[in-house]
């Protein structure tokens, strides 16, 4: 098909994904951490740029099935590599959103 997907990793971004880690509810984490964490976090606007680029980038046209940090392809963790842990993710996230598992996909056999 003409379908690419890659996935990617736009770094630390000022959203409220992380509004339930529980990073805010000790005290040293919000007195000490959280001041430096803000100098270290991106606008939602900067973090948009890495999906932004891999979606227009002339130079990836055609690439697929790809990790990359920011703007950059890197090799992912080798849990991601893990072909019985992409088939417990996939049983346990149809299972999840109620879709029967056929184990029809070829590759996760």
């Amino acid at each position: 098909s003409n379908v690419t997907v890659n996935a990617v990793h736009p770094g630390v971004v000022n959203t409220e994904l992380g509004r339930h880690t529980g990073m805010h509810k000790s005290k040293f984490s919000s007195t000490t951490l959280g001041p430096i964490f803000w100098f270290l976090v991106k606008s939602p606007r900067l973090g948009a740029q890495p999906s932004i680029y891999l979606t227009v980038a002339e130079e990836l046209e055609g690439v697929s099935g790809k990790y990359f940090d920011v703007n950059k392809e890197k090799d992912p963790a080798p849990q991601a590599l893990d072909d019985e842990t992409a088939r417990r993710l996939w049983e346990v996230s149809a299972k999840l959103v109620g879709l029967q598992n056929d184990n029809s996909d070829p590759q996760l056999k």
